[in-house]
């Protein structure tokens, strides 16, 4: 499943920010880009009826990229380009539903998954209690996020990306000045005011550069903000779409 599309320059690109208990109010705070072909059929944000799972739907590969469970449990997932898929690879956004649909704590979870199945991934899970990933291809099953800000693309673990840093400033600087709600929190990491109109992606160096990004066929397709509230004990998430140019063309919201 393609939770973050090919752009024929050698890479695959989207961007997920994750807040750890940075916030008294909010525990977890989650800002994710998908970057993905505008003409590969999705559909937005939204309470499924077939299971209890607030997300998008990737209606080639059944799957999604981010979602969300109403107990507090969330699944994220981005794609690692350089670790194939093998033949008749199964769906990696079925990783995030089968999470969220399971009883199964994400560190149990991540332990029993048989990765050599699937093509490579950074797979993040948990709830506000406390978070894991796991990274395939990788020798470690898993591992707990500690409290903090952690960024994540479709680099390999050790890579030092221009946009993860970029992503991770600001974030933080967020943390000081954002309005509390998840519609605030969409456009923390659009770098687009900071550049030329005429500045478009046209080469991996861009990609690895920018956090939104620009394309006529290939783009950031929605950004997803959301937040697990302390006091409530429910999640507020915000998803909004665009249209090759860049331009909102689409607004969800769920609350649960």
């Amino acid at each position: 499943m393609a939770k973050c599309g090919w752009t024929g320059l050698g890479a695959l690109m989207c961007l997920l920010a994750i807040g750890i208990h940075v916030s008294t109010d909010y525990p977890l705070i989650i800002v994710s880009h998908r970057d993905e072909f505008f003409k590969r059929p999705a559909q937005v944000l939204h309470r499924w009826d077939h299971a209890p799972i607030a997300a998008g739907v990737d209606l080639k590969a059944m799957g999604t990229w981010l979602g969300f469970a109403p107990n507090g449990r969330f699944g994220a997932l981005t794609n690692l380009p350089d670790h194939p898929a093998p033949i008749d690879a199964p769906s990696r956004g079925r990783l995030v539903v089968d999470y969220l649909t399971q009883s199964q704590d994400a560190p149990t979870h991540l332990e029993s998954l048989s990765c050599d199945a699937y093509a490579g991934f950074h797979l993040v899970l948990g709830n506000a209690q406390g978070v894991w990933r796991r990274t395939h291809p990788s020798p470690q099953t898993h591992a707990a996020l500690d409290s903090g800000i952690h960024v994540f693309s479709n680099a390999p673990s050790n890579a030092t990306w221009p946009k993860l840093s970029d992503a991770r400033h600001r974030f933080a600087r967020a943390l000081k000045h954002t309005a509390r709600g998840a519609p605030d929190w969409l456009s923390v990491l659009d770098d687009r005011p900071e550049r030329a109109p005429d500045d478009w992606d046209r080469s991996p160096a861009d990609f690895r550069r920018h956090n939104f990004i620009l394309g006529s066929e290939y783009g950031t397709v929605a950004i997803t903000a959301a937040l697990w509230s302390e006091a409530s004990q429910e999640w507020d998430i915000t998803e909004l779409g665009f249209d090759p140019l860049g331009t909102p063309k689409g607004f969800s919201r769920v609350r649960w």
